[in-house]
């Protein structure tokens, strides 16, 4: 048992190896849309942005790898933040599985809001968006 838990929480801090950044609770947009791409702004909060918002941040040498390990880390931050917040304590692997299972299409159908090309790497900013995403992913409903 606590050799599968080291496997899974060994798993994890691989996929976090992305670049992932969380501030305070911040308002979205003013007018409640995405911000639209922009390679030159990236100096924008990260994490959870309001109670059906969250962004991280990811780079790569591709667009495609750093979209897959945007969503990674964001799950990670998801299975955090659940185990976190639960008042008992609770089975890393099976709470992994449930926010995947939970959340793995809403954290698909997020957006890139912002992008940077320097030096062979591409740095993004990607946001999930849906209702009340906070309380459901802290298992609040």
């Amino acid at each position: 048992m606590r050799t599968n838990i080291f496997i899974l929480c060994a798993m994890i801090c691989c996929i976090g190896m992305a670049a992932c950044e969380s501030v305070e609770e911040r308002p979205a947009a003013k007018d409640g849309q995405p911000l639209e791409k922009k390679s030159e702004d990236f100096a924008i909060p990260l994490g959870w942005i309001d109670g059906d918002t969250f962004r991280a941040k990811s780079s790569s040498a591709t667009e495609e790898g750093a979209i897959s390990a945007v969503q990674n880390t964001v799950i990670e931050k998801f299975i955090t933040a659940r185990v976190k917040a639960a008042n008992k304590v609770l089975d890393v692997k099976s709470t992994g599985v449930a926010i995947v299972n939970e959340f793995g299409g809403t954290v698909k159908a997020g957006s890139v809001i912002r992008e940077k090309k320097e030096n062979n790497t591409i740095t993004i900013i990607y946001e999930v968006k849906s209702d009340n995403l906070k309380n459901r992913v802290l298992g609040r409903q």
